[in-house]
């Protein structure tokens, strides 16, 4: 329900640490901890891909001691560990224990310093997990990022059977002209700039694919129009490549002259963003939740005297639920 749909980075640092920060109890015993050793944490912050930024990381830990706990973006294909270095071991998560081949290494990425954790699938597949947090075991680590699941399955849940997202109204209210967001036009080039080099990949891909189909020709046979006809398509293929770079060129000096954020006051009338009104979106929200949890109870009440509850105790009570009830 944020105003203007900001990134997650920019929540994290102008809406949810400021927050945290105001409201976080420091204990007599934590404090001791960090006074003793200077790798304690304030606290941990554990989110997804999308606040990934490790110069962010080492700002929070710089100026507030908050460790972070994310999946790392950008690994490449070729990076891949020995599969055996990993170690399985049991991890402890709110769905019940699991074993998870697990192995750990330092890494800085961004002058970052940072532990990486990564979990061996039994495809192969090697996911990520990068902290700041130097004192918690590999099996926590392994547990606090996987134990997301149990949220993200959540609001799925609420999405698909409590229609979580419905607008309640179309109500809007509108916003403080001195908010700052991403100027559209900004946003649409960089939109434009994204296609291009999308463009200017395939068509050096092509170039590259060409250039292995070079004729194998005699060494005493003069050019032969086989050979001709592979040079003129590689003169072609390389204009072409020339031509978008060109274009590519003349998108970035353009969205250079344009400020990437402006105040909502600043915006076009009539595209000027509004928020929706909140206050009967969070009064169904919480109606929704408190409808989940009774659903949970319930479904926690019948597990045990179910067969079949790990699959399908939702299914049962959403079936029992939404039986008529006679209720003079």
């Amino acid at each position: 329900t944020s105003t203007v749909n900001e990134k997650m980075l920019e929540m994290l640092e102008k809406e949810i640490i400021p927050q945290l920060l105001k409201i976080h109890t420091l204990t007599e015993e934590h404090q001791k901890k960090m006074e003793e050793n200077p790798d304690y944490p304030l606290f941990t912050l554990a989110f997804d891909r999308e606040g990934y930024s490790p110069v962010f990381f080492n700002q929070l830990w710089k100026e507030h001691r908050i460790s972070v706990l994310t999946y790392r973006k950008n690994v490449k294909e070729e990076d891949v560990w020995e599969e055996t270095e990993f170690e399985e071991m049991e991890v402890e998560t709110r769905l019940g224990t699991t074993k998870m081949k697990l192995q750990e290494k330092e890494t800085v990425i961004s002058d970052c310093s940072m532990r990486e954790v990564r979990r061996l699938s039994a495809d192969g597949h090697q996911t990520s997990i990068i902290t700041t947090n130097k004192i918690l075991t590999i099996v926590a680590i392994a547990a606090g990022m996987f134990g997301r699941w149990i949220q993200e399955n959540f609001f799925r849940y609420l999405r698909q059977e409590y229609s979580f997202d419905r607008i309640i109204q179309y109500t809007v209210d509108e916003i403080d002209n001195d908010v700052t967001v991403v100027n559209r036009e900004y946003s649409n080039f960089t939109y434009s700039i994204k296609k291009k080099r999308e463009q200017l990949s395939r068509r050096k891909a092509v170039l590259y694919d060409h250039q292995l189909k070079i004729p194998q020709e005699e060494k005493t046979e003069p050019m032969s129009k086989k050979m001709g006809a592979w040079m003129t398509k590689q003169l072609e293929i390389k204009e072409d490549i020339q031509n978008i770079e060109d274009e590519i060129e003349k998108l970035l000096k353009k969205r250079q002259e344009i400020p990437y954020k402006i105040s909502i006051g600043q915006m076009p009338l009539n595209d000027r963003y509004v928020k929706l009104h909140q206050e009967s979106k969070y009064f169904m929200n919480i109606v929704k939740m408190i409808c989940y949890r009774a659903e949970t109870e319930l479904a926690n009440l019948l597990a045990n005297n179910y067969i079949r509850s790990d699959n399908e105790i939702r299914t049962l009570v959403k079936a029992i639920i939404k039986q008529p009830v006679d209720l003079n």
